[in-house]
């Protein structure tokens, strides 16, 4: 969502899979071992603190160290 319009994305290749899930896989390790309250996420939805009503991100790869949040996307 930007700016309230629903906006498409192209689906990611098969390179940006593979360097995605390493990321993922070696941000996760360094967190739980040096910041274990600390979690990446892959796919979060990202609601942005200004302009939250109409504008929803999702990035590939975010790091929270807030607890759940039952499902509302990450701040």
């Amino acid at each position: 969502l930007i700016d309230g319009v629903p906006t498409a994305m192209a689906p990611p290749g098969s390179d940006h899979a593979r360097i995605h899930r390493a990321l993922a896989l070696q941000i996760g390790l360094h967190l739980e071992r040096t910041r274990p309250d600390c979690v990446a996420l892959i796919g979060p939805g990202v609601i942005p603190f200004a302009e939250s009503d109409s504008n929803f991100r999702i990035p590939d790869l975010a790091v929270t160290c807030e607890p759940p949040d039952g499902g509302r996307g990450v701040k």
